[in-house]
C-alpha cells in the first residue's frame, strides 16, 4: 500500500492568511470608518439607564473628540513633568509555574515582580514575591490565588511610594469581561479580589490605574446602544483599531468613558477609562475607579509619560514584568529541582507520555 503525504503546510497557511487579511482590510473601508467617526461624535449620553443588551460597553461622559496631551511630548518633558508634579509610580506583574495535567505532581509557584520610583525625591527599587502551593483545582483557581499574592505585593509597594501624587499601574483589565464565560461564583470571587486590591490603593491615597492592550468592542457596543443601531450594522472593527485611526496625534486620548461591565457591576465597582495613543500604531486602554475621574488629566499625563520613557509602553510596567516573568531557563531549573526532590533520575519520570512525545518526538 502506498503512503501519501503532502508537505506544503506552510504554503497553505500563508494562502489562507492572505485571504483572511484581505477580507478584514476590506471591512475597514475608509468611507465606512469616516461615517463611524461622525456617528461617534454625534452621540450623547443623557444619563438614562443602560440596558443589559450587552455584557460590557463603554459610554462617553465627555464630549466625543480628541484630547491632546498637555504636558508631555518627549522623554525630557516626561521626566520634567514627573519630577515637577512630585509623582511616585509603582507597578507589578505576575507569572507562574503550573504543573498542568502533564506534570504528575500538582504544584504551582507564583512569582509577582514589582518596581517603583519616586521622581521628586529620587530613588526607587524592585523585587519579587514568590509563593507556592499544591492543589487539584483548575486554571481559574490558580488565577484567584495569584490575586492574593498580588495583594501582598501591593501593600509592600505602597509603603515605598512617598511623593505627593502616587500611582499604581496594573497590567490587567479592571472590567473583567474575560470572566464572562466563567462559573458565576468564580467570576464573583475574582471581582471581589480585584475590588479589594483597588480598595487597598484607594484607602492609602494611591490612584490604581489599569493599562493594557485589548481587542474589545465595548465602544462599538456603546455607539450601537446610544445611536439605536445594531452593532452588526457598524464596521467590524475593534475599539483600539477605531481609536488608532480617530486619534490623529501620538499622546492624545479619547473622551472619558463610563465602563459598563457585568462582572464588576455585580460587586458595585464603578470604573471609568479612556483610550490613549502611545505611538503611531498602538493604542492602550486605561481604566481607573470613578472616584478619580476629576484627576483624568493627571492620569493621562502620568501614563503617557511612562509610555514615552518605555518607548511605547509604561516603563514601570516593563520593569515589573522583567522581575516577574519565570523564564524558560528558570522553568527548567524548577523541573530539575522537582525531579531531585522526588528522588527521580530526571524530569522524564514525572511527565506524562504526551508531554514526553512533544519534547522528544519519535523520529
Amino acid at each position: 500500500m502506498m503512503w501519501v503525504s503532502t508537505n506544503n503546510k506552510v504554503l497553505k497557511l500563508l494562502e489562507v492568511l492572505q485571504g483572511v487579511l484581505k477580507n478584514y482590510l476590506d471591512s475597514l473601508k475608509k468611507e465606512s470608518v469616516v461615517e463611524l467617526f461622525s456617528l461617534f461624535e454625534s452621540i450623547k449620553y443623557e444619563g438614562e439607564l443602560i440596558n443589559d443588551r450587552y455584557g460590557s460597553m463603554m459610554i462617553p461622559i465627555e464630549e466625543p473628540r480628541e484630547y491632546p496631551p498637555k504636558h508631555v511630548y518627549d522623554a525630557i518633558s516626561a521626566i520634567d513633568y514627573l519630577v515637577k508634579e512630585r509623582v511616585s509610580v509603582g507597578a507589578f506583574d505576575s507569572s507562574y509555574f503550573s504543573s498542568e495535567p502533564h506534570l504528575l505532581v500538582p504544584i504551582h509557584i507564583i512569582s509577582v515582580g514589582y518596581w517603583y520610583y519616586n521622581y521628586g525625591k529620587g530613588g526607587g527599587g524592585n523585587g519579587v514575591k514568590v509563593s507556592g502551593t499544591f492543589f487539584l483545582g483548575d486554571g481559574i483557581d490558580l488565577e484567584l490565588m495569584v490575586k492574593s499574592v498580588e495583594e501582598d505585593a501591593i501593600r509592600g509597594i505602597i509603603g515605598e511610594l512617598v511623593e505627593e501624587n502616587r500611582f499604581m499601574l496594573f497590567d490587567e483589565a479592571f472590567n473583567l469581561t474575560y470572566t464572562l464565560s466563567w462559573a458565576v461564583e468564580k467570576r464573583r470571587n475574582m471581582a471581589k479580589k480585584v475590588k479589594s486590591n483597588l480598595t487597598i490603593c484607594v484607602n492609602e491615597g494611591v490612584i490604581p490605574v489599569a493599562v493594557f492592550h485589548t481587542r474589545s468592542q465595548d465602544l462599538m457596543r456603546g455607539i450601537a446602544v446610544l445611536a439605536n443601531r445594531d452593532i452588526k450594522d457598524l464596521p467590524n472593527t475593534s475599539d483600539a483599531m477605531f481609536m488608532r485611526m480617530y486619534l490623529k496625534n501620538v499622546g492624545s486620548r479619547s473622551p472619558l468613558f463610563m465602563i459598563y461591565s457585568k462582572p464588576v457591576r455585580d460587586v458595585n465597582l464603578d470604573l471609568v477609562g479612556f483610550y490613549l495613543k502611545v505611538d503611531t500604531y498602538n493604542v492602550v486602554r486605561v481604566e481607573f475607579p470613578v472616584s478619580f475621574k476629576d484627576r483624568v488629566d493627571m492620569i493621562h499625563s502620568v501614563v503617557f509619560s511612562q509610555a514615552v520613557l518605555g518607548n511605547g509602553f509604561p516603563l514601570a510596567m516593563q520593569r515589573a514584568h522583567d522581575m516577574a516573568v519565570i523564564t524558560w531557563d528558570e522553568r527548567k531549573i524548577i523541573e530539575e529541582a522537582i525531579a531531585e526532590l522526588l528522588r527521580r533520575p530526571s524530569i522524564e519520570y514525572v511527565l506524562s507520555k504526551k508531554e514526553l512525545s512533544k519534547r522528544w518526538p519519535i523520529v
